[in-house]
């Protein structure tokens, strides 16, 4: 885990996390240490750039979005990418802890990887990391995150890029027990079963 001590916010926490960006490189910045809380309890971290110090949002340092600095524009800033990927761990999140519409029923009760959830001292920023370490960039716009056996949950080892369509098919509703439909079909396959559409 890349990050020092806990959420920054202390025990302010609202479902977004603010982990210490310390010695975290940003284009051909670093994060040299946190900076005192700004307006709203935002965090700020102190970035250094061009042989100076200076103190910007952590949420600018982790979309990309950096302003206000001379020069930062064709710096790259955010060199790994994370937004999307933040996004989409935050959005799980609240999908599983926040299924306030009928859409996101079958995730309520989902298990959540404890070291990615804020409200156990977690990080979206860590699961965001991990995704792209582990998964890699993502494949196409068509493309997103999917849960591969609902009941495991957002966990590491049972996530991966799909399509809409495969989605739509690893749904709860096509599932048999724990296993998804298409794995179960395959395994039917292997043993030598013929599979016959229902009439």
């Amino acid at each position: 885990m890349p990050f020092e001590g806990p959420c920054k916010r202390e025990l302010y926490h609202t479902g977004r996390c603010s982990p210490s960006l310390k010695n975290m490189k940003f284009g051909k910045g670093i994060v040299i240490s946190d900076a005192p809380k700004g307006n709203f309890g935002k965090a700020r971290s102190n970035f250094y750039f061009r042989n100076r110090n200076r103190v910007v949002l952590d949420r600018q340092l982790i979309s990309g979005k950096l302003q206000g600095i001379r020069g930062i524009k064709n710096q790259s800033i955010n060199a790994l990418g994370l937004t999307e990927y933040y996004a989409s761990v935050a959005k799980h999140w609240h999908c599983i802890f926040n299924p306030k519409e009928s859409t996101y029923e079958n995730y309520k009760g989902m298990p959540f990887f404890d070291d990615w959830n804020p409200k156990k001292g977690g990080s979206y920023l860590t699961g965001a990391i991990w995704i792209l370490n582990n998964l890699g960039k993502r494949p196409s716009s068509n493309h997103s995150l999917g849960i591969v056996v609902h009941a495991d949950g957002f966990v590491p080892g049972n996530l991966e890029w799909q399509t809409k369509s495969e989605q739509q098919r690893e749904k709860r509703y096509n599932t048999l027990g724990n296993i998804p439909k298409k794995k179960f079909e395959a395994e039917m396959l292997r043993r030598g079963y013929r599979i016959v559409a229902a009439s």
